[in-house]
């Protein structure tokens, strides 16, 4: 987690075929669960502690092959271009970064809370998300 390779995470639910057959996203996919009522949600500037290792990575010609090597091996160039441009630049991207509600502040490098916020979006956002887009209205889904 504390690592420059955060992003990686090499602590979350992987399959082994005997207590975890699949991903855990694929088995929601497939609502291949236990259908009890659910609490899903994050908390308010997930991504943060995971950006702190990465001070090198302060434009976004920087962040592209970060974003290549780890979490999107194989993206077309317009689309992680795209994504990138959709958390903005300059002020913009400081005053609306995680951590949240702090303006200027927080902005422990140049290009931080962008990529914050980037990171919180990708691992722990969507995710959540997705899962409660298929899970929702099924049994009792709280999202927060």
């Amino acid at each position: 987690l504390l690592s420059y390779q955060s992003i990686a995470l090499s602590y979350v639910p992987r399959p082994d075929g005997i207590v975890l057959r699949k991903s855990p996203n694929v088995l929601i996919a497939e609502r291949s669960y236990a259908a009890v009522p659910m609490i899903n949600g994050v908390q308010v500037d997930e991504g943060t502690l995971f950006t702190l290792f990465q001070s090198n990575l302060t434009t976004t010609t920087n962040l592209k092959p970060f974003m290549r090597e780890l979490p999107f091996q194989n993206i077309k160039d317009s689309i992680l271009d795209n994504l990138i441009a959709t958390y903005g630049t300059g002020l913009g991207a400081v005053t609306d970064g995680y951590p949240f509600r702090t303006g200027l502040l927080d902005e422990i490098f140049p290009d931080f809370k962008r990529r914050a916020t980037l990171f919180g979006d990708i691992i722990f956002t969507l995710s959540r998300s997705e899962n409660y887009q298929v899970i929702a209205n099924s049994h009792g889904e709280f999202n927060f």
